[in-house]
């Protein structure tokens, strides 16, 4: 027995559907954590407005709710496939356009809210479908629930990771902006 399956139970990953959803979902709120950080980073440094900063918290609690509560009840009564994959693809198009926006120029901060609304409500209609998407058999189902717990310390991980480095840039500019408020 090695060290890594004393302290993991990684039974679950020997399942190829499971494993390739589990690494999917993990890659999706990391890369969605990274959005998020990188956005604020952007309006803080297009506009010095921490309202705008925190803003980017409203456009991302507000579709997690709204569409979270709903979509439960919708990946019931459709086929859960068709609705990770059409979830999975409007995040990954409106990354797209988060990307060519950040590298040409931006957009106005109400536009960059209303992006990453769309991409909160795109991973909030996918949630309830992709939690049920793989099936593993049944002496599996314990373990799988587990590591579906831990994937979602990465999420908490990377809301502190950015929630530091966007103390420390404030922390940076306050000497330089105190001149400019006396």
């Amino acid at each position: 027995m090695s060290a890594l399956t004393a302290l993991v139970d990684v039974r679950p990953l020997k399942d190829a559907p499971f494993r390739r959803l589990w690494l999917g979902s993990t890659g999706s709120q990391l890369g969605t954590q990274m959005t998020a950080t990188a956005v604020m980073l952007q309006l803080w440094d297009d506009t010095g407005s921490t309202a705008w900063t925190g803003a980017v918290g409203i456009a991302h609690v507000v579709p997690l709710v709204v569409v979270g509560l709903l979509a439960g009840s919708f990946a019931d009564r459709h086929d859960r496939r068709r609705i990770v994959l059409g979830a999975n693809l409007a995040q990954l198009v409106v990354s797209a356009v988060l990307v060519v926006q950040a590298l040409g120029g931006g957009l106005p901060p109400l536009a960059l809210l209303g992006l990453v609304a769309l991409q909160t409500t795109a991973g909030s209609a996918g949630a309830p479908a992709r939690s049920r998407a793989a099936r593993l058999p049944r002496a599996r189902r314990p373990a799988a629930a587990r590591r579906r717990g831990r994937q979602y310390t990465i999420p908490i991980a990377a809301r502190t990771s950015s929630s530091v480095f966007s103390a420390t840039s404030l922390a940076r500019s306050l000497p330089r902006r105190s001149t400019s408020w006396t």
